[in-house]
């Protein structure tokens, strides 16, 4: 039953892989190469609008590339808070069982 199941896209499900929600490394990869590109870009067709005192199709197309290059950095962002969280996490567990080491060897050397 469950060996036919598709995903919408057509691709196979591998129910022995772990799905842990971020995305893959090539998507990131491809996300910060194409931000690499685009938000350079847009900062210099922003700044090459700059002479104009009204708005200019270059301050336009800068704002959009580099937004471009913004939203493309979003997968790398995901896995830089599910790092964090992790290091987060342990950070505090470490600490707990810390104090509570400490608290023990208070209560004995009472």
């Amino acid at each position: 039953m469950f060996s036919s199941y598709r995903e919408p896209s057509g691709r196979g499900w591998d129910w022995n892989s772990q799905d842990i929600g971020l995305p893959s490394g090539g998507e990131v990869g491809y996300g910060i190469l194409i931000a690499i590109i685009t938000i350079p870009l847009g900062y210099l067709f922003l700044h090459l609008g700059d002479n104009n005192s009204d708005i200019s199709i270059g301050g336009i197309l800068g704002m959009i590339l580099i937004g471009s290059g913004i939203i493309c950095l979003i997968p790398l962002v995901a896995w830089l808070c599910s790092i964090a969280s992790v290091i987060v996490g342990i950070g505090v567990a470490l600490f707990v069982g810390i104090a509570i080491i400490v608290l023990i060897i208070n209560m004995f050397n009472k």
